[in-house]
């Protein structure tokens, strides 16, 4: 029987050691051969000696980037290892792990996504999976040391996200995140403070002196009347209109374009639940981005079903903005993919009685009076 392994960055040999130990102890009759890469040249010569010593072949042990320059491409391997260093950035590596990824997918080894830069764990398990046996080989198995972030880490649609949705099989491990708007208010209550915002704003600042004039003259018009009423603007129709019409006693008001109109109106702007929803020319409710949130749905539910339940009896006035779909099957919402350690690992410790907390306290004060009685003596 021949069996192979293979390391995606071996270090010194130690876990091909291990694996080589662990075989023989199965098997003492299966042939072994161990194939591993090193990126340091120092290490790479170690594990060359430590395979020499044991009587192996050195050249599969090879020596430069696994990830940039994969020396036992197209070779697959019955078991796979690795404990690649954690959090390792690939920065120098990402021009050629690019180029494979769009070169060649997922007849290549990153066909699934890339995670971010500052941690490369997620390569190298591509790397081991991709380089697997044939099941009509034997097939092949795989293990990896990581940290516990490339389990969770990243969002619906990331690269990581992606990476766990193509390595589980298991819906357990999925969720399809929805985004939920709520709509735009706007309420305007001649806030001081609000309108000096805007006077410091670059972009305000750019506009023509004439028109920045105008419209301050306006704003600090409305807000004194506001001040002076004990009163608020609870419809933007109703605030564009009194501000176009104190701007149009100075300025051409049709030189108010639609970003100013909205710069204005982001700087004095207040979120009220009093005030009335504002609305697109579609007649559909604006979503206020500062409301704007999110929902992890569980894979095998139905998105409405659990927006009805959990959501709408909290925030009557939201719903789901249903352009955001997946990319994969189409439907509404994002699918991510995770292991959340606390859910699958967490074992809950009930904290002790009170009783025998109190117990131990009593046996506590009495062992100090003792010892305060002997020193007292």
């Amino acid at each position: 029987m021949i069996r192979t392994i293979y390391d995606t960055a071996c270090g010194i040999g130690g876990f091909l050691s291990d694996a080589i130990k662990q075989i023989k102890e199965f098997n003492p009759h299966a042939k072994i051969v161990p194939f591993g890469q090193e990126l340091d040249p120092e290490t790479h010569a170690m594990a060359m000696i430590s395979m020499l010593i044991q009587g192996f072949e050195t050249d599969n042990i090879k020596q430069g980037s696994t990830l940039s320059n994969d020396q036992l491409q197209g070779k697959r391997f019955h078991y796979g290892l690795a404990n690649p260093p954690f959090g390792f950035k690939w920065e120098k590596d990402q021009k050629a792990v690019n180029k494979e990824r769009v070169e060649l997918g997922f007849a290549g080894r990153f066909g699934a996504g890339l995670p971010r830069i500052s941690d490369g764990s997620m390569l190298f398990l591509q790397t081991l999976v991709s380089k697997m046996e044939a099941p009509e080989h034997g097939g092949g198995r795989v293990g990896i040391v990581l940290s516990g972030s490339p389990l969770f880490n990243g969002s619906a649609g990331s690269g990581e996200s992606e990476i766990r949705r193509w390595l589980f099989d298991s819906t357990a491990f999925g969720y399809r995140r929805i985004t939920v708007e709520r709509p735009y208010r706007f309420m305007f209550d001649g806030d001081q403070d609000l309108i000096d915002q805007l006077t410091g704003d670059k972009s305000f600042n750019q506009w023509d002196e004439d028109l920045r004039t105008a419209v301050l003259t306006s704003l600090n018009h409305l807000a004194e009347t506001c001040r002076d009423r004990h009163h608020q603007i609870l419809n933007r129709d109703d605030f564009r209109k009194a501000l176009l019409d104190g701007c149009a006693q100075f300025v051409d008001v049709s030189k108010i374009k639609a970003p100013q109109l909205k710069l204005i109106e982001k700087s004095v702007r207040k979120p009220s639940e009093e005030a009335d929803i504002c609305y697109d020319k579609q007649g559909k409710p604006e979503p206020d981005t500062d409301l704007r949130d999110a929902e992890n749905v569980p894979l095998l539910e139905d998105v409405n079903a659990y927006f009805q339940r959990e959501v709408l009896p909290h925030v009557p006035d939201a719903w789901i903005d249903e352009t955001k779909c997946d990319e994969k099957d189409g439907k509404v919402g994002i699918v991510g993919y995770e292991i959340n350690f606390n859910r699958y690992f967490y074992q809950y410790t009930p904290p002790r009685a009170l009783h025998d907390i109190d117990v131990d306290l009593k046996a506590s004060e009495a062992r100090i009076a003792a010892m305060l009685a002997e020193v007292a003596e």
